[in-house]
């Protein structure tokens, strides 16, 4: 005998009735129906939680200053926008401990969406802009006087930025008291000084004269960099008045990278070379600015493309080799005299060597300047512009 249920099964295949393959089909029908109403449902709500009336924007800054032990999301960057329970959550919302004194960490967008969900705000409810990381530093000497909750922050170089040129501060305020006085440790260096304020201090620094004079403190030596100081605010000739102050100083200033890929032990030539702005907040990292002096010398690794160049790059070729017909620039007053001397020696850049002149046969002492090149040194540049002048 068999089953009467099997009646139903031949080869594999079902032989439902009609009515009963219409009925599953009904079935699976309103069940993707309460599916899609379920989904459009959610993002009803996440579209009604993230609406622009309610969302909260964070503008991530690239670097951030501060001098509390603990973090929070205002340190890192500018908070705006949503409701005033949600925007004070987000600003408060604990981003883990400051790195020590002297010491930086880096806080990634990762880290700010685990800090936030931690919190208990919803991911919609946040919208992220600006840089995807922020090194936070901690100033190694930080301004004593000050309240242990400021956090000084540095602002993105945007147009909201607090970053200023040194000579862009309103006339008479300490704002442009300080840029003076850290732009003035600059000057020996050239190029143009950057410099970003915390914006604990933004009220301080519009203090201006005659109301108020101004006297500064430095609390370390240090010209680039994260920069320590103390203001003091003077009143009819008393202090009514501290102001810890840290501040970021950078410098823009034109240095020597590589034009093209230069290989190791490759001569450098003129077109291997020319001039880029860079951006340094170290001293020691300050590259050349001289291309002459870079000429004719040899490469002592390989250089990439766009790479700055500094002296240790290089080492010392013989731009001019003995028995060199020398080109020699002879300068006195505004009189300059070219002549040709034959080069008694070798010589390196802007070492000193004989040549014999070839119209007198007298011998001088020049300063290497370039392939084959050489300047008059001084004292004798008087009795060799006299000779080539009356030839």
């Amino acid at each position: 005998m068999r089953c009467k249920d099997c009646t139903h099964m031949r080869a594999g295949r079902s032989t439902l009735p009609i009515a009963d393959r219409v009925c599953w089909i009904g079935w699976i029908g309103v069940l993707l129906c309460a599916l899609l109403v379920g989904v459009d449902r959610v993002q009803a709500e996440d579209a009604a939680v993230a609406s622009p009336a309610e969302s909260v924007t964070i503008q991530l800054w690239p670097t951030a200053v501060v001098t509390a032990q603990e973090l929070t999301m205002e340190d890192l960057g500018r908070v705006s926008g949503g409701s005033d329970g949600l925007g004070a959550i987000v600003r408060a919302c604990p981003m883990g401990d400051a790195p020590p004194p002297g010491g930086s960490t880096v806080i990634t967008l990762e880290h700010v969406t685990a800090a936030l969900v931690k919190a208990g705000v919803h991911p919609p409810q946040v919208l992220i802009r600006g840089s995807s990381r922020c090194l936070v530093s901690r100033p190694a000497n930080p301004p004593v006087g000050g309240p242990a909750t400021t956090r000084p922050a540095t602002q993105p170089a945007e147009a909201e930025a607090v970053e200023v040129v040194a000579s862009n501060a309103e006339p008479g305020t300490l704002e442009e008291v300080v840029n003076q006085h850290l732009g003035a440790k600059l000057v020996h260096l050239g190029g143009t000084p950057q410099i970003r304020y915390s914006p604990a201090v933004q009220r301080a620094l519009a203090l201006s004269s005659p109301r108020y004079e101004f006297r500064l403190r430095d609390r370390g030596d240090q010209v680039l960099g994260l920069i320590s100081l103390e203001a003091d605010v003077l009143e009819g000739g008393r202090v009514v008045d501290t102001v810890p102050i840290v501040a970021e100083v950078a410098l823009n200033r034109p240095v020597v990278v590589a034009r093209t890929a230069i290989n190791r032990g490759q001569v450098i030539k003129a077109k291997n070379l020319m001039l880029a702005e860079r951006r340094f907040t170290r001293v020691s990292d300050i590259g050349l600015s001289d291309l002459t002096s870079l000429l004719g010398q040899e490469s002592r690794r390989y250089i990439e493309r766009g790479s700055m160049l500094a002296a240790r790059d290089v080492q010392a070729r013989a731009l001019v080799q003995r028995g060199d017909l020398v080109t020699v620039w002879v300068r006195e007053g505004d009189l300059v005299v070219k002549s040709v001397a034959k080069a008694l020696r070798p010589g390196i850049y802007g070492e000193t060597i004989d040549v014999k002149s070839e119209a007198t046969g007298e011998t001088f002492a020049v300063t290497v300047t370039g392939p084959q090149t050489a300047e008059v040194s001084d004292g004798q540049s008087s009795g060799m512009a006299m000779q080539e002048g009356g030839q």
